[in-house]
């Protein structure tokens, strides 16, 4: 199982410090008792209420800051957080409500997590839940991490999810930055975190000295054909991710777990129609037809 310990100082090396940016609507919380009561879904406030600008430090934004502190955060409470106290914050709203101690990979806890305090714990999920989606299984993606959902996160070749999750989240910054270009000061920084959660395969190399690496993409030395077409497989399945993204930019309808088997059916096919006319045009040369 995954260790907190573990991913919470992987996200402490992605986390900056202290940051009161007036476009970053993270750094404002609302003068309400909503903040405080967890029950606001949006950073935009009510009944012209004056915003407050408090700021964000090591990840714990305004909002999250009131929540921990049950009541209206200063500039000065967000300074003055300590990293003992934040990562107290980081275990009980963040790691304990995505179940991170039930998910069997390391570096797929480590970057569920990061996004967790990054986009909020629902977002974050569901937007998980999309990825498996289009890796096969067919979740409701509600933003709840649930017995299915945890399910399906154990079941799915780690390095895969790991990688796919990592390239949604790229995307989804560039959407950010495609709704609002005010945005865009913040997309190297958001990039950059995304940095310190190397692919899989090279991330295994570097923590377990090639072990992890050598389970998550085998050797074709291996005697066995299951392993090499795992390996066949994933690259396949690789392939067929980034393919899918553009047919999904262009058909919004058919981000689904069927939509990813029917790209990688053609795919197949034409992969399987580029080989028999190719073997067909060899054989022909060498005068055996």
């Amino acid at each position: 199982m995954a260790s907190y310990n573990q991913a919470a100082q992987k996200v402490l090396t992605a986390e900056g410090g202290y940051t009161d940016k007036a476009q970053d609507r993270g750094n404002w919380v609302c003068t309400n008792q909503a903040w405080v009561k967890g029950n606001s879904n949006n950073y935009y406030c009510t009944n012209n209420e004056a915003p407050l600008l408090v700021g964000t430090n090591k990840g714990i934004s305004a909002p999250a800051l009131a929540k921990h502190l049950k009541r209206i955060p200063t500039p000065s409470d967000s300074l003055s957080l300590t990293t003992q106290t934040v990562l107290d914050i980081y275990e009980v709203d963040y790691w304990k409500r995505i179940k991170g101690d039930y998910i069997n990979s390391q570096p797929v806890a480590n970057i569920y997590f990061d996004a967790a305090i990054n986009h909020g714990v629902s977002r974050a999920t569901k937007m998980l839940q999309m990825t498996l989606n289009l890796m096969g299984e067919q979740l409701q993606e509600d933003g709840r991490i649930g017995t299915r959902t945890l399910n399906a996160i154990n079941r799915a070749d780690p390095s895969l999810l790991h990688n796919y999750y990592k390239r949604y989240r790229w995307n989804f910054y560039d959407k950010i930055v495609e709704k609002d270009p005010g945005q865009s000061i913040y997309l190297n920084g958001w990039r950059n975190r995304l940095d310190h959660f190397p692919d899989f395969n090279l991330m295994a190399d570097m923590e377990s000295g090639g072990v992890l690496a050598a389970v998550a993409m085998p050797s074709f030395n291996s005697n066995t054909k299951t392993t090499i077409s795992q390996q066949a497989n994933a690259i396949l399945d690789d392939v067929t991710y980034t393919l899918h993204q553009g047919v999904i930019a262009y058909t919004p309808l058919m981000s689904n777990a069927r939509s990813f088997r029917a790209v990688k059916l053609v795919l197949i096919g034409g992969i399987a129609l580029v080989l028999f006319f190719g073997f067909k045009v060899l054989i022909k040369g060498s005068g055996l037809l």
